[in-house]
């Protein structure tokens, strides 16, 4: 039959953590854009090493993780370093995406949700 994969999206406050979690509770796998982001810039991925040689070590918090407030300072206030960011982090999560949905599909799921902002 194969896999299907649909995406809920919406903006902040705008419920989709809510209806993630009432599908979860009736078995529905959901995956979830914000904490695949967080994967794949944690400490000691190339992910994190990436962003490090592009922004400086400026971006690490006290215990080399990545500090997301300063992150998002930089980002917000400048398009460019925005774009660098998304160019360094938008391939890495699409294949983990991917990869993770493969995994529903090699575990007999007919379907699975991808809750994102955006897709």
């Amino acid at each position: 039959m194969g896999f299907l994969l649909f995406g809920m999206t919406g903006g902040l406050a705008s419920g989709k953590s809510s209806v993630a979690t009432r599908w979860r509770a009736r078995g529905l796998p959901v995956i979830d854009a914000d904490e695949v982001a967080r994967e794949v810039v944690a400490q000691g991925t190339s992910g994190l090493a990436e962003l490090v040689r592009g922004f400086g070590p400026g971006i690490l918090a006290a215990d080399g993780s990545l500090d997301r407030k300063q992150m998002a300072a930089l980002v917000f206030a400048d398009p460019a370093a925005r774009q660098k960011l998304e160019t360094i982090t938008h391939p890495r999560i699409a294949a983990a995406t991917l990869a993770r949905a493969t995994e529903l599909e090699t575990e007999g799921e007919a379907i699975g949700c991808y809750e994102a902002t955006l897709l």
